[in-house]
Formats: structure tokens, C-alpha cells, sequence
């Protein structure tokens, strides 16, 4: 048996909506990968800071110049970013 609706037939999406469907995909992707990097980033810090405890408690009695090679070393990721 067929039917037939009293409504007209629903519209195609314009290039406009497909447009901003797509826009707010990416949007929320962005979004998310730029949380999961917020994430690797603590934790990739926290690895850092966990070895430059270990090796400040290792140098605190050696010489000045190994914990300037440490501080070298540290303002150097700094840099990198």
C-alpha cells in the first residue's frame, strides 16, 4: 500500500549548511586534539621535572659545573618550547 505525505519533501542541504556541518567536525576535532596535547604536555613535564629531581639530588654535592650543565640543559627545552 502506498502513501503519500501532505508535507513537502524535505530540501537538500545547501552548500552553506554542508559548509558549516563540516566547520563544527573540525571544530570539535581541534578541540580535542588540542585537550590530548594539553594532556601528553603535563605529562611530558612531569616526566621532565621527576629526572631533573633525580639528577639535582645527584649533583647538589658536585661541582658547579655539572649543575651548570643541568641549567644548560633545561634552558635549552625551554627554547624548543
Amino acid at each position: 500500500m502506498i502513501t503519500t505525505s501532505n508535507q513537502p519533501p524535505t530540501p537538500a542541504p545547501s552548500n552553506l549548511d554542508t559548509q558549516r556541518a563540516r566547520y563544527a567536525t573540525l571544530r570539535d576535532e581541534l578541540k580535542l586534539k588540542a585537550h590530548l596535547l594539553g594532556m601528553e604536555a603535563k605529562d611530558a613535564f612531569a616526566e621532565i621535572e621527576k629526572a631533573a629531581e633525580h639528577l639535582l639530588q645527584k649533583i647538589e654535592h658536585a661541582t658547579p659545573d655539572a649543575f651548570g650543565k643541568l641549567i644548560e640543559r633545561m634552558e635549552g627545552l625551554v627554547k624548543r618550547g
